[in-house]
């Protein structure tokens, strides 16, 4: 029997339905690499299967002859020949699959010893995350699989590894499941739980910190050190979203004390941040453009200066010397492209080349309004101290998300934009799905009658659950309608 609507196990089992099958449909499906930056996720969960744990440094040069250290890792070449299943600048109308590219693909050998790939975004990276493609990848192999099919091995594995995140976190959470299931069922978050990009596990791990940190609200211990070790595995893999630490402060109740909390906030910045300092003296490396160019308007240094890479040490002065950027940028960057982002944050597939139908973008503009309003009225009575009961606490959560929203735009600044730009180059919509795990933690509770209560909590469930469940129905008819025509 259907358990009733609201509670965990509801929660679970539609997450099961939903998830369960577009991932794996999407994994055996969806050409390889037809995510974003899948085969450099292929190559580095390669890497971590043999033991690489850091990427390297190596010598290189730039456009103009000049010395420029690049940053690589070490994998099968065959799994990059593998992976590129269609040209790069082949458009997406063009990427049909037919049976002869299928028997080429599938006929690719094993090579049988590595090759330093040249990755600058992916090898700085904290491998982890990658850990059950590299099993996948590991087990084809040992099994008699060639690496086409070893890399969808590892795609499923990546998706159960997805899937056991995410039910863990509905399961352990108190409240605030619909948007827990939003940020877990989306359909950029399946297709990228579907692939060997980092961010579907990245997303799967936030939401159970944020699940974990609901239920530590209640005076949990063990879902503080669970969510303190999830949080401690999203910042080290990505340290933009380090500021989500400052939410430990949010669980302070009468089972905790409230001074112990800030060394919980500190053991989930601290793996974080010895994996930077490491990788940053060790590993990364400026990334290195095609052609030279000028630096913006920004940039007062000397005239004529040309850049062949986006120099960090470079954006960050001009941070420095500019403090109100750190609002200004973001700011801008979210009010011109807000709307693009939103969108690739629901579902852009492909290398942000395949929208999914207008009505889906419709639709999530009208429920997730009516989710996060959903979550201010459905929360339990419950007694907390002063900083985790009231507008301390919401403060507090807001501040830390704010914060993180920003991180994760100028990041993009300091590592991907040209040097003195005004503008931020990319953003992309899926760097705030791990975010909106979190949201249900900034939003303020309001106390309604039951009967309207009530009525709020299941028009918001039905609306999750119809939102989540058309998943079912759009991936696979728009995947086999652009591939497999």
């Amino acid at each position: 029997m259907m358990p009733a609507p609201g509670g965990p196990r509801w929660w679970v089992i539609v997450y099961l339905l939903v998830s369960l099958p577009s991932m794996l449909f999407l994994a055996l499906w969806m050409p390889l690499n037809e995510a974003p930056d899948e085969w450099t996720g292929i190559v580095r969960a390669d890497s971590l299967r043999r033991g690489q744990i850091f990427g390297e440094r190596v010598p290189g040069v730039d456009a103009l002859g000049r010395p420029a250290p690049q940053a690589g890792i070490r994998a099968d070449w065959a799994l990059l020949t593998a992976a590129f299943v269609f040209p790069p600048n082949l458009k997406v109308t063009d990427r049909v699959i037919s049976s002869e590219i299928l028997a080429r693909q599938r006929a690719i050998p094993w090579q049988g010893h590595t090759t330093l790939m040249m990755v600058a975004n992916t090898a700085p990276y904290m491998p982890l995350l990658y850990a059950p493609g590299a099993i996948g990848l590991a087990v084809g192999e040992a099994i008699g699989l060639g690496p086409y099919e070893a890399i969808r091995l590892g795609r499923i594995l990546m998706g159960l590894g997805c899937l056991s995140l995410g039910v863990a976190a509905l399961w352990l959470a108190p409240f605030g499941h619909a948007l827990l299931m939003v940020a877990l069922a989306l359909p950029m978050s399946l297709s990228l739980g579907a692939s060997f990009n980092m961010d579907g596990m990245l997303v799967a791990a936030a939401a159970l910190a944020a699940g974990c940190l609901m239920r530590a609200r209640g005076g949990s211990r063990p879902a503080l050190w669970v969510a303190t070790l999830a949080l401690a595995l999203v910042i080290a893999a990505k340290p933009p979203y380090a500021p989500l630490a400052a939410l430990i402060l949010c669980t302070g109740s009468a089972s905790f004390r409230l001074a112990r909390l800030p060394a919980f906030v500190v053991l989930a910045v601290l793996p974080g941040l010895a994996w930077l300092v490491v990788v940053t003296s060790q590993v990364a490396t400026d990334f290195v453009v095609a052609e030279p160019y000028a630096p913006g308007p920004l940039w007062n240094g000397a005239v004529g200066t040309q850049f062949t890479t986006i120099a960090r040490d470079a954006q960050a002065a001009i941070l420095l010397r500019h403090p109100w950027l750190i609002v200004s940028l973001p700011w801008a960057t979210l009010r011109l492209e807000g709307g693009e982002l939103f969108r690739q944050m629901i579902g852009v597939l492909a290398q942000l080349s395949l929208p999914l139908p207008g009505w889906v973008y419709r639709m999530w503009e009208l429920l997730l309004p009516l989710v996060c309003v959903s979550a201010t009225v459905t929360w339990q009575q419950e007694k907390h101290s002063p900083i985790s009961g009231g507008g301390v606490s919401v403060l507090i959560a807001c501040a830390g998300i704010l914060a993180t929203i920003a991180a994760v735009v100028l990041s993009q600044y300091v590592s991907w934009t040209h040097v003195g730009a005004e503008t931020v180059a990319g953003v992309q919509g899926r760097y705030f799905l791990p975010i909106l795990a979190f949201l249900t933690l900034g939003l303020p509770r309001l106390t309604l009658r039951q009967p309207i209560l009530n009525a709020v909590r299941m028009t918001a469930q039905a609306a999750v659950a119809i939102g989540v469940v058309a998943n079912l129905v759009i991936l696979p008819s728009l995947v086999l309608a652009t591939y497999y025509r």
